[in-house]
C-alpha cells in the first residue's frame, strides 16, 4: 500500500476515505515530538539480533496520521497489534485519536497527529514479527521485523 492512498470501502456505515492516512509508521531507536518538530533516531529498524531467548526489546513506534479537514470526524479508534509469524499475539493496545482543529489564526499545517510510543516486547524465538496499525477499523499500515540469535540468518 502506498502511504496516503486507499481504496474506498463502506464499512460500519462510514466511507473509509473519512479515516486519516498514515504518512509515517516506523520503528526506531528513539523519538521525540515537541513544539511541532518530530526528531527520530535510527528509523526503519527491521532486524534485532539478540543473545538468547526470551529476549526483551524496546523499540520506539512512531506513527503520524494526516487528516483531511473537509471530512474530519471527532475521533478515530486506533489499535496496534504485534504478532509473531505463527499468528500469536505479543502485544495489543488501543488508543482513541482525537484531533482538534487549530484556531483560525494559526497556519493550516497542523492537520496531523503524532504518536511516539516505546514498545517493550518479550520475544521467545527467532522469526518474523508484524506490527499492524488499524485506524478506524481497517488496517492502515504494517511494519515487519525479524529477530535472530548469533549464527542464525534472518528470514525475509
Amino acid at each position: 500500500m502506498v502511504a496516503g492512498l486507499r481504496e474506498p470501502s463502506f464499512a460500519g456505515g462510514v466511507w473509509s476515505l473519512l479515516v486519516p492516512t498514515i504518512s509515517i509508521a516506523t520503528l526506531c531507536s528513539a523519538a521525540v515530538y515537541r513544539e511541532g518538530l518530530l526528531s527520530i533516531l535510527e528509523s526503519g529498524l527491521e532486524q534485532f539480533r539478540v543473545i538468547a531467548y526470551p529476549a526483551v526489546i524496546a523499540p520506539t513506534l512512531v506513527v503520524r496520521l494526516d487528516f483531511d479537514l473537509s471530512t474530519l470526524l471527532p475521533s478515530y479508534p486506533m489499535e496496534v497489534t504485534v504478532a509473531d509469524d505463527a499468528g500469536g499475539s505479543l502485544s495489543r493496545w488501543s488508543h482513541e485519536v482525537k484531533y482538534q482543529v487549530p484556531p483560525p489564526d494559526t497556519p493550516a499545517l497542523h492537520n496531523y497527529w503524532v504518536l511516539v510510543q516505546t514498545l517493550p516486547l518479550q520475544l521467545q524465538r527467532d522469526g518474523l514479527y508484524t506490527i499492524s496499525i488499524d485506524v478506524g477499523g481497517s488496517t492502515s499500515a504494517m511494519i515487519r521485523f525479524a529477530s535472530t540469535t548469533p549464527g542464525q540468518q534472518p528470514s525475509r
